[in-house]
């Protein structure tokens, strides 16, 4: 009986390990700071790269890089919290402002016309980093890399 809890267990934490586990366990004091997101092909190969920098005075700034482009923007974000389907508790969101999504992930190149449009996207916590994610399809996620300066 015991070894067979013990293989249950061992079996949950490698899944939980090789699926990146991810929770929503995290406070708006860990939110701002700078994000970033390679974007890949189909098969892995790297397209471009995108950086959020998400200040404490509610303002972000939007930087794409993808070979000689550059594109930079900046806006405003805030704080907003959504029930989960269960209804057992809510999540923390970012809402960007004005939000430019530059990358077209269905033909996996720069978007000739960029979407602009709010973003709304989930904080979460995946390996004991936090993350904005933005494409789950495509495991697309916005890692923090760096923490906010303090004021």
């Amino acid at each position: 009986m015991m070894r067979s809890l013990y293989i249950v267990l061992l079996s949950a934490v490698m899944a939980c390990l090789v699926a990146g586990c991810e929770s929503y366990d995290v406070v708006l004091a860990e939110v701002p700071g700078q994000y970033q997101l390679k974007y890949t092909n189909g098969s892995g190969v790297y397209r471009a790269t995108e950086t959020l920098d998400l200040r404490q005075d509610g303002t972000y700034t939007q930087t794409f890089i993808a070979g000689k482009i550059k594109k930079t923007h900046n806006d405003t974000w805030s704080v907003t919290h959504t029930e989960t389907e269960q209804h057992t508790k809510y999540v923390m969101e970012i809402d960007l402002n004005n939000y430019r999504q530059y990358f077209d992930s269905t033909y996996y190149r720069v978007a000739s016309v960029p979407t602009i449009s709010g973003m709304l996207m989930p904080v979460a916590r995946k390996r004991g980093v936090v993350c904005l994610p933005f494409n789950d399809d495509l495991d697309y996620c916005f890692v923090k890399v760096k923490s906010a300066a303090k004021p």
